[in-house]
C-alpha cells in the first residue's frame, strides 16, 4: 500500500476492464437516484480509484467533501467514459483536452492516459507539480491555450 492510501493490487482502481467499469457505473447510479450522493463518492473513491475504505472515511471529514457530492451525479458518466469500447471511443471526432495532474495517484493518471489514447483526436496535457485538485491560476492558461488555439 502507498503512502496515498492506493492499493497495490489490480482491481477496479487499477487497470479496470470494461465489464468492471460497466458495473460500477451501475452502482453508481443505485445511491444518486435515492439521493445517496455522499455513498456514491464513497463508492467511486474506493472501487474506481482505488483508495482505501479508512482513507475514505478520513476524506468524508474533509472540508471539500460536499463539493464531492455536488458532482457525484457525473460519477457513473466517469466510468462508462472509461468503459467505452475502443471502437466506440474511435468514433469521437470533437478535439479533446485531457488534463491530469503530475502528482495525482496513478489510478487517475492511468485513467487520463487511457482516454487521451483512446480517442483519435486527443490531447494529453500534465500540469507539473498538481495533484487532482482544480487550480484556476495552473488549469486557466492551458484551457485558455486548448480554446483560442
Amino acid at each position: 500500500m502507498s503512502s496515498r492510501g492506493l492499493e497495490d493490487r489490480p482491481g477496479p482502481g487499477r487497470g479496470a476492464g470494461a465489464g468492471q467499469r460497466t458495473e460500477l457505473a451501475r452502482q453508481l447510479d443505485d445511491p444518486i437516484s435515492d439521493d445517496g450522493r455522499a455513498e456514491a463518492v464513497e463508492l467511486f473513491r474506493t472501487k474506481g480509484v482505488g483508495i482505501l475504505p479508512e482513507v475514505v472515511a478520513q476524506l468524508r471529514q474533509a472540508p471539500f467533501w460536499p463539493a464531492l457530492e455536488a458532482i457525484a451525479h457525473t460519477l457513473a458518466y466517469e466510468s462508462l467514459i472509461l468503459a467505452a469500447p475502443p471502437e466506440l471511443r474511435g468514433s469521437v471526432s470533437t478535439p479533446t483536452l485531457v488534463i491530469d495532474g503530475e502528482a495525482s495517484p496513478d489510478p487517475i493518471r492511468e485513467a487520463a492516459r487511457a482516454v487521451a489514447d483512446g480517442l483519435p483526436h486527443a490531447e494529453l496535457h500534465t500540469l507539473p507539480g498538481q495533484t487532482h485538485d482544480l487550480v484556476p491560476d495552473v488549469l486557466g492558461p492551458v484551457l485558455e491555450k486548448f480554446y483560442t488555439d
